[in-house]
């Protein structure tokens, strides 16, 4: 697991102008936990908040991936 704040100190470190969030699933499964939802959903509102967009939030399974984006789970950047 991973804090907000150690993602935000390497996106400030590196002079991010947006970021992506991988993570992978053991299960294998892509399918997006509540907890997963809820991660990406308060990465985007700090990302807003700090003029760092996070851009997408992929889960890596077995031989597939899941795109927030691409499914509609992230909010647009005027909800954010």
């Amino acid at each position: 697991a991973i804090s907000p704040r150690e993602i935000f100190f390497e996106a400030l470190r590196f002079r991010a102008a947006a970021f992506v969030v991988v993570h992978n699933h053991p299960s294998g499964s892509t399918r997006p936990s509540r907890t997963d939802i809820e991660f990406a959903s308060m990465l985007q509102i700090m990302g807003s908040i700090m003029n760092i967009p996070l851009l997408d939030c992929l889960i890596i399974g077995n031989n597939e991936y899941l795109s927030f984006s691409e499914q509609g789970l992230l909010k647009s950047a005027s909800e954010a």
